[in-house]
């Protein structure tokens, strides 16, 4: 299995916004709190990933050279350096076989060595129960479990 994480500035335009239409999929809304996201605001944070020190840096999954989902760190804090992540495969075929495990591992290492982060967040739902099992596994932390959702932290060596 070949993973690879490709910057969403560094995809053609039509995937970027193909994207959204996975975003929006029944499979993978149920997963965020924010169910649908429309065309502005895809857009609008499309842009974002433009900018000098974003606060959103995205990247297309690909499974042997194919796009299978995406994984992002938003609401990066480059001077408390934490920033959250997230993640999503769109093909419910393609979970369960480590390849978020593979993904999230690349993803600390990016927040460590290139964005110099020492702190990273996420949230899941607590129905998301591969999802906790995986961010436990990785040595996240529970800070906050409350209503339908769980808030982890993460310091990469600690």
């Amino acid at each position: 299995m070949n993973i690879e994480l490709k910057p969403f500035n560094d995809i053609p335009y039509e995937l970027q916004m193909e994207t959204r239409n996975w975003r929006n999929s029944k499979e993978v809304k149920k997963y965020f709190k924010i169910s649908n996201i429309t065309v502005e605001m895809h857009k609008k944070w499309l842009e974002s990933l433009k900018e000098t020190n974003p606060k959103n840096i995205a990247f297309v999954i690909n499974k042997d050279n194919r796009p299978i989902g995406v994984t992002y760190f938003h609401s990066v804090n480059y001077s408390q350096k934490q920033a959250d992540w997230g993640i999503y495969i769109y093909n419910e075929e393609l979970r369960g076989q480590g390849i978020g495990e593979v993904v999230l591992t690349k993803c600390i290492e990016y927040a460590k060595e290139i964005l110099n982060l020492n702190k990273l967040f996420l949230d899941v739902l607590k129905s998301n129960h591969r999802a906790i099992k995986l961010y436990e596994k990785l040595g996240f932390t529970r800070i906050y479990d409350g209503g339908g959702t769980i808030m982890f932290h993460l310091i990469p060596d600690s």
